[in-house]
């Protein structure tokens, strides 16, 4: 009697559990996860593509066009049974349980072209996206010797092909002195 109660209350939990929703709770906690990775992703790309454009060499933008997630929770109990008289040898019983869990994501991609491919080059990057990039952890002399031609009158050197130029001492000392900060703590994200 003590082997059909447990069983039944097996039974009775496995229908529960399918019969409950994991998609609202996964919601909060995929969002901030995917947006999590899709930034870190957009900067490191940019990163790479200053870079590219530094040293004369052709930048590729890949976008996310989507992000689509599905879940599947199933479970299956089976029981199955028979007897026969005492003495007897074919009185014999089953007891299965099987569960399902998987969670598959699909991220489409799609290469920037077009006027949003040409828009994202010709603008000049924003002075948020430059801070981002220091307050997220790029060494901040790199991500200004790279993004940045000029801060006030001080300019930055610049050794590309036809029209180098040598660049203000001040502009050196600022970024070190912005990346002594940087190494102290100065431009965490709080």
């Amino acid at each position: 009697m003590k082997t059909v109660a447990c069983l039944l209350s097996g039974m009775v939990i496995l229908l529960l559990v399918g019969c409950g929703s994991i998609g609202p709770g996964t919601v909060t906690r995929d969002r901030f996860d995917y947006v999590t990775s899709v930034s870190g992703s957009w900067k490191r790309q940019m990163l790479l593509n200053l870079l590219k454009i530094r040293y004369h060499d052709v930048p590729v933008f890949v976008d996310i066009a989507s992000v689509i997630n599905s879940y599947e929770l199933t479970g299956e109990v089976n029981l199955s049974g028979q007897y026969a008289p005492i003495g007897r040898g074919d009185a014999f019983g089953n007891l299965g349980a099987k569960g399902l869990y998987s969670d598959k994501p699909t991220i489409t991609y799609q290469p920037l072209a077009g006027d949003k491919f040409s828009r994202s080059l010709m603008l000049p990057l924003p002075i948020q996206g430059i801070l981002f990039l220091i307050q997220s952890g790029y060494p901040a002399d790199l991500v200004l010797r790279i993004c940045v031609n000029r801060i006030n009158d001080l300019n930055n050197a610049y050794g590309g092909a036809g029209n180098p130029q040598e660049g203000s001492p001040k502009f050196l000392e600022l970024i070190s002195a912005i990346l002594e900060s940087q190494a102290a703590g100065g431009w965490e994200c709080g």
